[in-house]
């Protein structure tokens, strides 16, 4: 009997408000109608239209369906519906006659609304992925701040997101990218003619790319490929006229064997390495000469040479970073420490530790600094350096590193274990992404930035000619008393630089 009536229930809960076709309940012989009620449960004619109906009745679903305003209307095995007005079979007398975890309401099975969720089911709740047992027990799982909940092969799950639901980003120079509010993936959105892509906005280039070199303040400068800024080609140690540097004269400083680096062709500095650069050798008459031995840059990585020689002694913090100057400090070396740095700054210091990127140094010199002084540049991330991505990619693309504000990248790099800066670094400290791209994923992982084009075997120290470019970000990093990954990456610092 429990299961013929909960068949019976199945088939007419979709049909309720248009009467079902209740064929076991007809069937079944009730108690009677109620005083001076003809019952209509064991013979309904077939009808078309309500005439076709006795007195009272009214027709539903070719049934003629007997009309009610009380349950004593009805016969004893019929129930009042109230919202049609007929008399309907009944299905439940009881919540006994229900199954598990229903009520009968109205002579009708239905979930108990005390209930805080469908018994047995598994439902997405916003992000999270909400789990009701069998006995109606809700307990959630949240898939945030990484992904959201979503239906996968008709089952609730967590997914990662692609990319920050609203987080914009540039895909290239030439195309922004918006992500969408399900986190899924990123619409493309190309920049118009004169613009190029910054921080994740279209915005209109400063200057022409491919133009002539030009003279600005007594250096050589032009602009970049994306048309965001004018970049120094050279500093003339003299007078620049129509884009190059002319002769220095007797008295100002040239003295005869003095040489000065240069280079003779139209590419930027972030195209160029040590080995591109010719040299300028001033005369017996003080006057600098023509830039010899310059050659063009290749596919290849230039090779290093002449490189200074010696321990790198002395740092410049630029930023708040007690902690790591007293590892610095503890370590032996020379630590000298400024708000904000500049290029006058880089005269006295082999190494520069800054603890938020700035538009502080003029990009020639600091390329010089790194390529050909040998200079190690670290920038650590205090949780600024991702707020300053419009202006950390110019400056540092200059340098030949790609800097990438949002786009979200999977799997360890490979090959880096053996690094001297990585060693003693758990797994879960090793950059994540392998590729020309790498972001900053605040907190989730240690990030490094790295040049275009390098092997990932190259991402944690990254070569610039003479010099060092090693970029991390985690605001961790800066506070190694509290993050022991951190304590060993500057103690390994300390002893990579002291080589």
């Amino acid at each position: 009997m429990r299961t013929g009536m909960v068949l019976v229930m199945a088939v007419c809960v979709g049909l309720w408000l248009g009467g079902c076709a209740d064929d076991a309940a007809d069937q079944a012989p009730g108690p009677g109608p109620g005083p001076g009620v003809e019952s209509t449960a064991e013979v309904r004619p077939a009808c078309q239209e309500d005439n076709d109906c006795p007195s009272m009745h009214l027709c539903a679903q070719q049934r003629c369906l007997r009309v009610c305003q009380a349950a004593s209307d009805c016969a004893a095995d019929e129930r009042c519906h109230e919202r049609s007005g007929l008399c309907r079979p009944l299905i439940c007398e009881v919540d006994e006659d229900c199954p598990s975890f229903e009520v009968c309401a109205q002579g009708s099975c239905g979930l108990d609304p005390a209930l805080p969720c469908r018994p047995g089911t598994i439902a997405c709740d916003g992000t999270e992925v909400v789990t009701c047992s069998p006995t109606g027990e809700r307990s959630a799982r949240s898939c945030a701040p990484d992904g959201t909940c979503a239906v996968s092969g008709g089952v609730a799950v967590c997914v990662d997101f692609a990319c920050e639901p609203g987080e914009r980003t540039c895909l290239d120079w030439t195309v922004a990218g918006v992500c969408a509010a399900d986190g899924a993936g990123v619409t493309e959105e190309p920049c118009g003619a004169g613009e190029y892509c910054s921080g994740g906005e279209c915005r209109a280039r400063v200057c022409e790319p491919g133009t002539a070199p030009r003279c600005e303040g007594g250096d050589v400068v032009v602009c970049d490929v994306r048309g965001s800024a004018e970049r120094v080609l050279d500093i003339c140690p003299g007078e620049c006229s129509a884009g190059q540097c002319e002769d220095v004269p007797l008295g100002d400083g040239c003295e005869e064997g003095e040489t000065l680096p240069c280079y003779g062709g139209t590419e930027p500095p972030s195209e160029l390495g040590p080995c591109n650069l010719g040299e300028r050798t001033c005369g017996a008459d003080g006057v600098y000469g023509a830039c010899e031995g310059w050659v063009p840059p290749s596919e290849e990585r230039c090779v290093e040479r002449d490189c200074p020689t010696g321990a790198r002694e002395r740092v410049l913090v630029a930023g708040v970073a007690p902690e790591v100057v007293s590892v610095l400090e503890a370590g032996g070396l020379t630590v000298r420490t400024v708000a904000n740095a500049s290029a006058s700054d880089l005269a006295d210091a082999d190494i520069v530790v800054a603890t938020a990127v700035q538009a502080i140094f003029d990009i020639g010199q600091l390329w010089s600094w790194v390529s050909v002084q040998g200079g190690v540049l670290v920038l650590a991330g205090t949780g600024s350096m991702a707020a300053d991505c419009p202006l950390a990619n110019p400056w540092l693309t200059a340098l030949g590193v790609r800097f990438v504000c949002s786009a979200r990248l999977s799997g360890s790099v490979s090959g880096l274990a053996s690094h001297p800066l990585l060693s003693g670094l758990t797994g879960s400290a090793i950059p994540y992404g392998v590729g020309t791209r790498l972001d900053i994923l605040e907190p989730s992982a240690w990030s490094v930035l790295y040049r275009v084009g390098e092997s990932a075997a190259a991402v944690v120290s990254d070569e610039r000619g003479c010099g060092q470019a090693v970029v991390l970000s985690h605001p961790e990093m800066v506070q190694p008393s509290s993050a022991p990954a951190a304590a060993d990456f500057w103690s390994n610092f300390v002893e990579w630089v002291a080589r």
